[in-house]
């Protein structure tokens, strides 16, 4: 009888810490997560945006375009209603209206022709475009493909026959899990634009502006953080990860208190919670199978290499910025062996 009662248990603890597991903070620097983040409140996007693009006396109100997320609407209106902070600038800078979802695809007049799916497509009052993305892992030809979809955001406005006054400006906010800039730029943002190359640097028009910041650059401790740019930069790159001291600290600033909240309850969704997870194993599988890591971990089973071959792939997963209890469970080692490869 005391056997069963053990065992029953244990059953439950087990249950418990899978349940537990399952209730994590999800991770801001996951495409899927992001998306959902930003588009389901408006009030913490255009928060974002201020701090980061060099428009901020434009942003009065934003709409996003995101066909994606239109299952969100109830979301979306229970946080059109939410109290705002009693901040009064703050409340003007969160003045809303209904939001609208439309496709972010910006789809091209010939099949043969490359699609572009925007992570987050927003369009401020005042007709400005944006494209704001989260890039997670490093790829390729990044700053090519950057200044591809400004280029397919800057046209997209235009009809045939209308006069070219009528484009609206294009802007990029990208932020990047990894370097992408030479490593003698020390500031994490990066602001470009088009510009005369010698003196007097006139600016050759006002309707480009790429924002690039490298997360990865920002490595102050949470309480050196200064100011409003750096806490979002830190919220960004540590969400999932972010402790109840570290959590106090950054909740003095009512926008990132709003975004901590925000973050609390989207959590707490667990169709959010399952798509996010099966997203980050199929992109952990995707990444070791063209390492070729998998496959060859796969195959020597229970040789007398698998500890070492464990550690390479633990060791990938860590630089792809993923968390340590999936790597566990992909791998078999122990959060502790795990953590020991940092060094």
């Amino acid at each position: 009888m005391k056997n069963k009662k053990t065992q029953t248990k244990i059953k439950q603890t087990r249950a418990n810490q899978k349940k537990s597991i399952q209730k994590l903070p999800l991770k801001l620097t996951q495409d899927i997560v992001f998306k959902s983040f930003f588009s389901r409140n408006k009030q913490v996007l255009m928060s974002l945006l201020k701090n980061f693009l060099p428009i901020p006396d434009q942003i009065s109100d934003v709409e996003i375009l995101n066909l994606e997320q239109t299952e969100n609407k109830k979301n979306q209106k229970n946080n059109t209603n939410k109290t705002l902070p009693s901040s009064t600038t703050f409340q003007n800078l969160l003045k809303s209206k209904p939001l609208e979802l439309k496709q972010s695809s910006l789809i091209p007049e010939k099949l043969t022709k490359k699609q572009v799916v925007l992570d987050l497509r927003v369009k401020l009052q005042t007709g400005e475009n944006i494209n704001v993305e989260m890039q997670a892992v490093s790829q390729k030809s990044l700053l090519k493909r950057i200044l591809f979809y400004w280029a397919k955001l800057y046209c997209q406005d235009l009809e045939k026959g209308e006069a070219y006054d009528k484009i609206n400006p294009a802007y990029s906010l990208i932020f990047t899990c990894f370097p992408v800039l030479d490593k003698k730029i020390k500031d994490f943002v990066s602001s470009f634009s088009v510009r005369r190359d010698k003196k007097p640097y006139e600016l050759f028009n006002k309707d480009l502006k790429i924002v690039i910041v490298e997360m990865s650059k920002l490595t102050k401790a949470y309480d050196e953080l200064l100011d409003l740019k750096e806490k979002w930069c830190y919220l960004l790159k540590e969400s999932g990860d972010i402790s109840k001291e570290e959590y106090r600290y950054l909740s003095k600033d009512e926008e990132i208190r709003m975004a901590l909240q925000h973050l609390k309850r989207l959590s707490k969704d667990e169709e959010l919670y399952q798509k996010a997870l099966t997203e980050q194993i199929n992109l952990v599988a995707h990444n070791l199978d063209r390492a070729g890591l998998l496959k060859e971990g796969m195959q020597k089973g229970m040789a007398q290499g698998k500890l070492t071959k464990q550690k390479e792939i633990a060791l990938n997963m860590l630089n792809k910025n993923l968390e340590i209890s999936l790597i566990s469970e992909v791998t078999g080692l122990s959060k502790n062996e795990i953590l020991k490869l940092r060094k």
